[in-house]
């Protein structure tokens, strides 16, 4: 669901052999000698492994402008085979599923480096700072083995907006929402010396919540530098800070009530299964790298970082009662990596070999896990183009150790574009992917003797015109000995109450996917449907069948071209999932509790429920420099819940602003 116009991440420019502007999207010339040459500070943050050119695939920083969205989440809706499963109020860690895989199979990659919770393999969308992406985008479930030791099925991949320019510049987004919720974000990035380029960004929000403990803050913080050694040799140092807090109360309650029904469930006052559990965040990240052209037709990225991650997971820590339901556990761990990656172009053939080193600090209270490890990978891509670009097929594999587990993957795929207008891609790939931490602790041996395997097939056909882009898309995923998810005690008020995996299993998965953008005058329409068909076992759940979102819209230029206008409707129709009940340590998800060695399921309430949602939608971009936007969240309000049992929030109005200042 994008906009038709669309602006490339990277371009070719005019670069002159005198000292360049660090970062300047403008061309700068010189009399004397012009060089056809990529900016390779651009260069420096595009992908190395996708460039499918899959344009309903992916959404731009221009495009972000004018869509509805008040974190990340809101954002990946938009993009094929993505739900959500939402429970209802700002910072909860709604579990993303890309291509029907959830918290355990799903890769989230800023600039291409991995921002996955190490020891669970999970991620967390609220902890992007949302105004700072310039491209995101999901990874073909094919190729995204190829990010980082995890081997996922699936990726959602983020690319930060890091062209710094050498003209001063500052950008400040505010809102305000319903149940007391604020954001701000301030950002500014200016050159301090000829060669340096100095930026930053400073990002808070907070919210009560509407029902019991679902209050929520945070503060996150980016300071970059870019410093330009040569023309064509840059570095680059980023540092990433976030402190966080959020109330976890397990969804309402069902069980205080014999009969429940719908005034039970859906009003501020209703009972929840925690009044006093919740997890505070810690993060500093810092990385360095150095990118540029040592050699013709070859560009080299070489970096190293440092990730710290704690989460503090509290349940009942001041209150005086029972042992049985405290706890007070730190999940954290350190990483240090290391990563080198190469492109080199000869001719028609492209080359790209990426090598990944990692050691792990883990002290995790969770699972009682205090150990070492060390993990490395190395990938290798080939791909060679026919008729000008016309059909471009590509193979690459695979080599990676994670946990002393060694495994291999091997793809291939192949695009096919018809005079610009029809673009056809299909690939296919079969690799391993290693038990996490979390699994490895308590699946039993027989199991982790067997290898954990996935065969992948994905196909999609795009036709784009300037008035009229649509995609349709299928894949399909055969995962075997895959570890399945159960709570190890029936009471899930217990301390002693977490997320096991009691065995492993083969499962089968398919999905397709329309997607369409129309513009007809000043009528815009854009369509997003996924469905999916999970053949289950008996101890695996889904996700939704099927999601849909569509929108209709207004589009206009007003007053002399000094105001852009977009406003309509947008509709959120889901439809309904398995009862879960969610680890928030290991951040896992199962319908079913263990009971003499079998999975069997909860006890569940037949409550009707009917997943749909209307918004109405204005924005308007003044002189390009200032957005202003109104929201009216729900405005049928319709009470239903995504994820049993956590209802959607009332709704409301949102109002906000972003400005950007050029000095």
């Amino acid at each position: 669901m994008h906009s038709i116009f669309t602006v490339a991440q990277e371009d070719s420019v005019i670069v002159s052999k005198t000292p360049m502007n660090i970062g300047d999207s403008t061309s700068v010339s010189d009399s004397l000698t012009q060089i056809k040459r990529k900016n390779i500070f651009q260069s420096n943050f595009k992908d190395f492994i996708t460039e499918t050119k899959l344009s309903s695939y992916n959404l731009i920083k221009h495009e972000l402008d004018y869509l509805d969205y008040k974190y990340s989440g809101d954002i990946v809706l938009h993009l094929p085979f993505a739900s959500m499963n939402n429970f209802g109020y700002s910072g909860a860690p709604n579990e993303p599923n890309i291509f029907s895989n959830g918290y355990g199979n799903v890769t989230l990659s800023i600039n291409s480096n991995s921002f996955n919770n190490v020891w669970n393999n999970s991620i967390d969308l609220n902890r992007i700072q949302t105004e700072d992406i310039s491209t995101i985008e999901i990874i073909p479930i094919t190729r995204s083995f190829l990010y980082g030791t995890y081997n996922n099925s699936s990726v959602i991949n983020v690319i930060t907006l890091d062209t710094l320019r050498s003209k001063p510049l500052s950008r400040i987004r505010y809102y305000q929402a319903p149940n007391d919720e604020g954001f701000i974000d301030a950002m500014f990035s200016a050159r301090v010396l000829s060669r340096l380029v100095l930026g930053f960004r400073l990002t808070n929000i907070s919210s009560t919540g509407e029902l019991k403990n679902t209050n929520y803050g945070s503060w996150k913080a980016n300071i970059k530098g870019v410093y330009k050694i040569s023309d064509s040799l840059y570095g680059k140092v980023n540092y990433y800070y976030l402190k966080s807090e959020v109330g976890l109360n397990g969804g309402i309650n069902i069980n205080s009530s014999s009969s429940p029904s719908t005034v039970d469930i859906y009003n501020q006052f209703a009972p929840v299964s925690f009044s006093d559990r919740y997890n505070k965040t810690t993060i500093y990240n810092v990385d360095a790298s150095l990118y540029g052209y040592l050699f013709a037709n070859n560009f080299f990225r070489i970096v190293f970082g440092q990730y710290y991650n704690s989460d503090k997971f509290n349940q009942n820590k001041s209150k005086e009662i029972s042992d049985s339901t405290r706890i007070t556990n730190e999940n954290k761990y350190n990483l240090t990596f290391a990563k080198f990656t190469t492109e080199q172009n000869l001719g028609r053939l492209k080359l790209k070999l990426s090598t990944g080193y990692e050691f792990i600090q883990y002290n995790i209270e969770a699972i009682e896990y205090n150990k070492d490890q060390q993990n490395y990978y190395a990938w290798l891509f080939a791909q060679y183009d026919f008729l000008n670009n016309s059909i471009r097929p590509s193979v690459f594999s695979k080599l990676s150790r994670y946990n002393s587990q060694s495994n291999n993957g091997l793809g291939a795929d192949i695009r096919f574009n018809f005079f610009n207008t029809f673009q056809f891609f299909i690939g296919y790939s079969n690799f391993e992917k290693p038990y996490s931490i979390a699994e490895s602790e308590t699946l039993p041996q027989v199991y982790l003797d067997k290898v954990q395997s996935f065969q992948n097939f994905f196909t999609t056909i795009e036709y784009k015109t300037i008035f009229f882009n649509a995609s349709l898309s299928y894949f399909t995923s055969q995962s075997y000995n895959t570890p399945i998810p159960v709570f190890n005690n029936r009471d899930l008020t217990l301390s002693s109450t977490k997320i096991i995996f009691s065995k492993s299993e083969n499962i089968s998965n398919d999905g397709m996917n329309f997607s369409a953008d129309i513009k007809l005058w000043r009528l815009a329409a854009n369509i997003n449907f996924n469905y999916y068909n999970l053949i289950k076992n008996s101890s695996s759940q889904s996700s939704s069948n099927y999601n849909f979102i569509t929108g209709l819209y207004y589009i206009d230029t007003l007053y002399n071209s000094n105001l852009y206008l977009k406003t309509g409707f947008t509709f959120y129709l889901n439809s309904n999932t398995d009862l879960m009940y969610y680890d928030f340590q290991q951040l896992r998800s199962s319908g079913y509790y263990l009971e003499n060695g079998n999975a069997t399921p909860f006890s569940t309430y037949n409550i009707s429920n009917n997943p749909y949602r209307l918004d109405f939608f204005l924005s308007g971009r003044i002189q390009k420099l200032a957005t202003f936007f109104f929201v009216y969240e729900n405005i049928l309000g319709n009470d239903y819940f995504i994820v049993p049992y956590y209802p959607i929030t009332s709704g409301g109005i949102r109002l906000g602003i972003s400005w950007d200042f050029i000095n």
